[in-house]
């Protein structure tokens, strides 16, 4: 197996979730990469592991840069960076260079991208027409789409057509998540396959931590940014109701916004290493989703690298979010994890309950356990990686 080019905003990073779910996904196929295009500052600032830098190549948008930033000053720099004009000339750029590395390959090239924005977009279109090349897309977030005014909205006309010309003209179309999905089928016509970011059972789970009468302990394992603040402190708001504490494991050396509430503890980063045995001290493990309407473009559609390894935790898995959240909707169905939609007094009581009962704890971890070795395994995402990998590479042969 041999691919030509991977193109992305972000880079394979071991800094960022969607560095993560690549490497544990693609596994040793990333080292048959001929050539890794980053085509924003993102990867910059969170860079490529050692291992895959010798054949990497920055493209930031020159607006980006700190540079630029000092010499024009940040508002100008802002207003070029979404210029469409200017979009579309860094595409061409980044296309160019792209092509110049393979400039003595006479057959089409072949590729991934994983769009986080619209300079990938932009350069693979601009990239196909400078030289043959196909390729297979990864949609981890759509950046672009916001839901205004009760309805999504692409920013214009051109990004989304843009945007469905990348969809459509793709050999084999990859999404986060079932809901994105089925928006995407409903939306621009296009199938798609579901690559989760996946996580493994560390060891056969053990007994569901018997809780009893003793106060409940609960523990929160990753960044405190838009995505989780709002859910996280909802919750801290309720531990005197629900009779718990919370931990907190993140790098932050202070908790942010209204988190610093009684029960709460900052508890400092861990090494990965490290996280999966912690997790199993605790009765629950947190996975947090924004209720704010402007997150809904993540929310709705995304789901997190961290969502696979809660429920591989050995622990029970309580999610904290809107009913209509990705995570939220996929857990629900299947049973495997405590949620929280609304916060209503009786939520409460009954998550409450259903984290002491030790038949209910048990429940839950026999589903999250079925979900996983079903559809959420290293192996299970590696094996769809490949079959729709292994029909790319034949084409054209």
């Amino acid at each position: 197996m041999n691919l030509d080019f991977y193109i992305s905003e972000m880079s394979v990073s071991n800094l960022h979730g969607g560095g993560l779910t690549i490497q544990r996904v693609l596994g040793e196929d990333l080292s048959q990469f001929k050539f890794f295009a980053h085509v924003s500052r993102f990867a910059t600032d969170y860079p490529v592991i050692d291992r895959y830098r010798q054949n990497s190549l920055d493209l930031p948008v020159w607006a980006e840069l700190d540079s630029s930033r000092r010499l024009i000053g940040s508002r100008p720099a802002k207003f070029i960076e979404n210029c469409w004009t200017a979009q579309r000339w860094h595409g061409r750029r980044s296309a160019a260079a792209i092509a110049a590395r393979h400039s003595r390959i006479n057959r089409p090239l072949k590729g991934l991208v994983c769009p986080q924005g619209v300079a990938s977009l932009h350069t693979i279109d601009y990239l196909t027409r400078r030289h043959a090349a196909e390729y297979v897309t990864w949609i981890m977030d759509d950046h672009l789409i916001r839901w205004e005014s009760g309805d999504w909205h692409y920013p214009n006309s051109e990004v989304e057509s843009l945007y469905a010309r990348h969809l459509r003209n793709a050999k084999g179309v990859f999404v986060i998540s079932p809901a994105m999905g089925e928006f995407y089928q409903n939306h621009f016509g296009v199938k798609s396959v579901v690559l989760f970011g996946p996580a493994d059972i560390a060891s056969p789970q053990g007994h569901p931590n018997p809780v009893g009468k003793r106060s409940l302990r609960l523990g929160y394992f990753g960044s405190v940014g838009l995505w989780q603040q709002d859910a996280l402190e909802m919750l801290a708001g309720k531990l005197t109701d629900l009779d718990a504490t919370l931990d907190i494991y993140t790098f932050l050396k202070t908790v942010p916004g209204n988190l610093s509430q009684k029960g709460v503890s900052l508890a400092g980063g861990l090494p990965a290493a490290k996280v999966v045995e912690t997790m199993r001290t605790y009765d629950a493990v947190i996975l947090p989703i924004s209720f704010r309407s402007e997150m809904r473009h993540m929310t709705d559609f995304n789901i997190a690298t961290k969502m696979s390894e809660c429920l591989a935790s050995g622990t029970a898995t309580l999610v904290v979010g809107p009913k209509d959240a990705a995570m939220t909707r996929y857990l629900q169905t299947a049973g495997a994890a405590c949620i929280i939609t609304e916060g209503s007094p009786s939520e409460w009581q009954r998550v409450g309950e259903q984290l002491r009962d030790s038949l209910c704890r048990a429940q839950i971890l026999n589903a999250a356990q079925k979900l996983l070795e079903q559809n959420l395994s290293t192996q299970v995402m590696r094996n769809r990686w490949r079959t729709e990998l292994d029909n790319f590479l034949k084409s054209n042969r």
